[in-house]
C-alpha cells in the first residue's frame, strides 16, 4: 500500500516536472512541443526550421 502511494506520486511529480520543462522550452526558444513528441525532437526541429529560413533569406 505504501509502495503504490510512492510510485504514484513519483508519476505525478514525474509528469509535472516535464510539463513544466515543455512550457519553459516553448517559452525560451519559440518552439512548440507536439503531442508524443520528445523535447529534444521539438528542439531539433525548431533549429532546422529557423537555419533554413535564414539560408533561403541568404539566397534571395
Amino acid at each position: 500500500m505504501i509502495d503504490l502511494n510512492f510510485k504514484e506520486k513519483k508519476e505525478e511529480v514525474k509528469q509535472k516536472a516535464n510539463d513544466a520543462i515543455k512550457k519553459k522550452v516553448e517559452q525560451e526558444l519559440g518552439v512548440t512541443v507536439g503531442e508524443g513528441q520528445s523535447v529534444e525532437d521539438a528542439v531539433k526541429q525548431g533549429v532546422e526550421d529557423k537555419l533554413k529560413k535564414e539560408l533561403f533569406k541568404i539566397f534571395e
